[in-house]
């Protein structure tokens, strides 16, 4: 009977653009007469019995908000409304019980759920909860949407990070954690097509030899040309990860790093940066910079750049930031600051965009 009901639903949800509704609750008395009214007021219904049924249906369906029983049979609700809630990132909890508590309601809430509703509450009141959490909900998406936030799939076969960055996931909604694969070859078999900003590897689970990593990286590339690559649980030396870096790679997360760690190595390099240690950073910066400042040496310089300058304008090429470079280069921010505006001055451009362009179709880098 559920699943008859379920087929029907899931066909009128192609035809209604209103706020998806998903009722569980143990009791069918229940879902059938909250299902009349609830559609009444416009919203797509689907039931489930149980937290698995529920899981089976977002699988399928895109719900939105989740209305679920405190006592689930011989679930508890909370726990079910965690699993809902980690299984599909953008649904919205709510619990209802016929056993309201103030003890309740707050566990509840640290949890994530939206509300609290007793189940001797009018339908409007109801609607009026769903409302508003359909409401609250549109407005977080702006929110997010706005902050130009970063998502990222990882390649792994096994945990890893992966729980730590899940928990950061959670905490910062402008990370945005996609999908988990096995392999390069597990992506392109699941058909995925969603744009990615970020991919981070795990290398223990491609083999630590460097033919293996260039040859996935050469993949991902064609997969994602425009993501950022990040190596986790490596077995690279330092010169290593500064050829990694030199063939695009932007940071190196260790099994070791805490959250608190991941989420700044995030941060890093959602902003532009390079995640690695100065060490590494450096020989992978001073070998170009000797080569092109030997080179750019070898004819008149048209626009009378220095040594100095050159080199600055290379580590530009790289996307660091003033601190930086200044860190690479052992000088002040202050000196940075003064050779870049020179540089802007000398090349006449008033930005780093302009410089790096002018730089490349010029032959400077």
């Amino acid at each position: 009977m559920q699943r008859s009901l379920f087929k029907r639903e899931k066909v009128a949800i192609k035809k209604n653009k209103h706020t998806s509704i998903l009722l569980i609750d143990d009791d069918q008395d229940i879902l059938k007469s909250y299902s009349i009214f609830l559609k009444k007021s416009g919203f797509n219904i689907f039931t489930a019995l149980n937290s698995s049924e529920a899981l089976e249906i977002t699988k399928e369906i895109k719900i939105d908000i989740a209305l679920i029983d405190f006592r689930l049979g011989g679930e508890n609700g909370i726990t079910a409304g965690e699993m809902l809630m980690n299984s599909s990132k953008n649904l919205t909890a709510i619990l209802f019980t016929a056993y309201p508590s103030f003890e309740l309601a707050v566990e509840a809430t640290k949890k994530g759920f939206f509300s609290f509703l007793e189940k001797n509450s009018s339908i409007s009141k109801v609607v009026s909860v769903l409302n508003e959490a359909a409401g609250s909900k549109k407005d977080l998406n702006k929110k997010v949407k706005s902050k130009d936030c970063m998502s990222f799939i990882t390649i792994c076969k096994h945990s890893l990070i992966m729980e730590r960055i899940e928990e950061i996931t959670k905490k910062n909604l402008c990370f945005n954690y996609a999908k988990s694969f096995k392999s390069v070859s597990n992506i392109k078999d699941s058909g995925f097509q969603t744009e990615i900003d970020l991919v981070i590897i795990c290398a223990s689970c491609i083999s630590g030899e460097n033919k293996d990593i260039y040859f996935t990286l050469k993949n991902l590339f064609e997969l994602f040309p425009f993501a950022k690559i990040v190596i986790s649980n490596d077995k690279f030396n330092d010169n290593e990860k500064a050829e990694l870096i030199k063939a695009g790679i932007k940071g190196f997360f260790s099994n070791e790093m805490n959250s608190a760690q991941i989420e700044k190595g995030l941060k890093s390099i959602k902003e532009g940066g390079i995640w690695a240690s100065r060490d590494i950073l450096s020989r992978a910066i001073t070998t170009d910079i000797n080569y092109i400042s030997n080179l750019l040496n070898e004819y008149d310089d048209p626009y009378d750049l220095s040594k100095r300058e050159k080199e600055i304008l290379k580590t530009l090429v790289y996307g660091l930031k003033n601190k930086e470079i200044a860190d690479r280069l052992y000088i002040s921010e202050m000196t940075v600051k003064t050779h870049i505006n020179r540089i802007f001055k000398k090349l006449v451009v008033d930005s780093r965009v302009k410089a790096i362009l002018k730089a490349k179709e010029e032959h400077l880098v």
